[in-house]
């Protein structure tokens, strides 16, 4: 994802009814991380990391582990 001044990405993944996302993200004055949780595709939590980050997701940890692009890239943002 592109955002003026950084980017980010997300690490989604569904357990039944319950999709989870990891991400991190950064801009022109702000950087988030943290994790979003949906039931049935409504938001239930947005839990934000706590202290600094350890790692940033993006397309080099994608591309070293072959995790696939998300094909509705469009249907989440960072929060």
């Amino acid at each position: 994802m592109m955002y003026s001044g950084g980017g980010g990405a997300y690490l989604k993944f569904t357990n039944d009814q319950y999709t989870y996302a990891v991400f991190t993200g950064i801009g022109k004055g702000w950087q988030k991380e943290g994790v979003v949780v949906k039931k049935a595709g409504k938001k239930i939590a947005h839990l934000q990391c706590r202290g600094p980050w350890t790692s940033q997701l993006g397309p080099d940890l994608f591309d070293k582990t072959k995790i696939p692009g998300d094909p509705q890239e469009s249907d989440f943002g960072i929060p």
